[in-house]
């Protein structure tokens, strides 16, 4: 995903945000992921042994790099959440 580093360093240069405005989303454990998915099917998607008919149910081919988005996804949007619930 080529664009998104050109994207943060467009708005970073022209002062759109700056540095303290970014983070780094943490990758998804699979604890915190255990608590949507059975271990079974984590383990399958995680090791690549995922069923065709699950993988026709997603819309996406495996790929390691497709798990790595997904843990990152689910990272990000645990984080959002947890930062913009006010305390």
């Amino acid at each position: 995903m080529g664009k998104f580093p050109k994207v943060l360093e467009s708005l970073l240069r022209d002062q759109v945000i700056t540095d303290k405005q970014v983070w780094a989303p943490k990758i998804a454990s699979k604890g915190l992921l255990g608590c949507v998915h059975t271990g079974e099917y984590l383990s399958n998607f995680i090791d690549g042994k995922i069923s065709e008919k699950d993988q026709r149910r997603t819309g996406f081919p495996w790929s390691s790099g497709l798990v790595q988005r997904c843990r990152y996804e689910t990272g990000h949007l645990v984080h959002g959440h947890m930062w913009s619930e006010p305390h």
